[in-house]
């Protein structure tokens, strides 16, 4: 699965673009706040799944193991906040952040796609006596990965029969295919 800092790394000249803030940092970087207004982005605030994975099992007859590829369809949050002048406008500039041509076509290259935005909510607050303009919204993704093992076949299977003394009655062996 992608990392949080690829998922960043993918999404931020985007939501520079279409926002129009050019200074946008991680969220919970454990930096100072920067100077002036800024955005950060929260990727993964969180990751749910949508229906049952695809999977997709193949013989492989070097190996003589089954092996099996899991690809789990996976909804993605990631919340955008905009602080100080002009944080709601920024974040009205992502209501249609899917919408973008420029943005589709790479988050598609690295198979992610754009389920839709939450509404902008406006988080202005006084802070420390002082008014700071603040405002969220939450872009929503759809994302795919895999997930691979192999697993080994039974190919014979031996088969003792015991009497309640542990005495052997009988012994035999069930041979199977070599393909499953």
């Amino acid at each position: 699965m992608m990392t949080s800092d690829d998922l960043y790394a993918i999404l931020k000249p985007h939501v520079q673009n279409v926002s129009g803030q050019r200074l946008i940092i991680p969220a919970r970087s454990n930096v100072p706040s920067p100077q002036g207004s800024y955005g950060a982005i929260n990727v993964k605030s969180a990751t749910g799944e949508r229906g049952q994975a695809n999977i997709v099992e193949k013989f492989n007859k070097v190996t003589n193991q089954v092996d099996t590829e899991i690809f789990p369809q996976v909804l993605i949050s990631c919340e955008v906040e905009f602080f100080r002048d002009r944080a709601y406008e920024y974040a009205s500039n992502l209501l249609q952040f899917g919408k973008h041509e420029h943005v589709q076509w790479d988050l598609n290259t690295h198979k992610i796609g754009v389920r839709g935005t939450s509404g902008v909510l406006d988080l202005s607050a006084l802070q420390s006596s002082n008014y700071e303009e603040r405002a969220k919204i939450t872009i929503e993704l759809w994302g795919s990965y895999s997930q691979k093992y192999s697993t080994n076949i039974i190919t014979n299977v031996g088969i003792n029969v015991l009497n309640e003394k542990g005495t052997l009655i009988q012994s035999t062996h069930v041979y199977g295919d070599t393909q499953p």
